[in-house]
């Protein structure tokens, strides 16, 4: 009977443990492996604010042209990228004022930095795209191709 009792127990560690696994990130894994990388939260559950930079070498836009995520940024995605980092900014500017704001030091990116003929994916998880809570929830992928780094934003209030 004891045989049978640690065996339930061990099967039932292990599944409590493959919960415990991270989730993978399908755009970043449609890459090639990163050098550096670093994220930052701010907040938790479901009111976070989150900041990457993962740098590369070696990545062309015929590579990202292939990326079944990634698409080419044109002129009218500057104007509403340049918004969300608008939005995004305000909750980093917030991040500055807590005990933690390791989030706000590590900010490195600026809306001059949007660039026809970079990379993006836009994910936006708001119950209404538009509006008042258009900005409640949303990620931004941005690879920019001149600096060999992709850029992670995600903001969920």
């Amino acid at each position: 009977m004891k045989k049978y009792g640690c065996a339930a127990l061990l099967m039932l560690l292990s599944a409590l443990l493959w919960g415990c696994v991270a989730a993978r990130d399908p755009v970043l894994d449609s890459l090639p492996t990163y050098e550096q990388g670093v994220l930052h939260t701010h907040g938790s559950f479901q009111d976070y604010t989150d900041y990457g930079e993962y740098t590369y070498s070696g990545i062309t836009a015929q590579t990202l042209d292939h990326n079944p995520y990634l698409r080419k940024v044109n002129v009218e995605d500057v104007a509403e990228l340049a918004a969300y980092l608008e939005n995004f900014e305000q909750w980093v500017e917030l991040a500055g004022t807590c005990d933690d704001c390791r989030l706000a030091r590590a900010y490195g990116f600026s809306s001059n930095l949007l660039m026809q003929g970079d990379y993006f994916y836009l994910i936006n998880n708001a119950k209404s795209p538009e509006g008042i809570w258009q900005y409640s929830n949303y990620t931004i992928y941005y690879f920019s191709v001149e600096k060999q780094t992709l850029y992670y934003f995600h903001n969920n209030i």
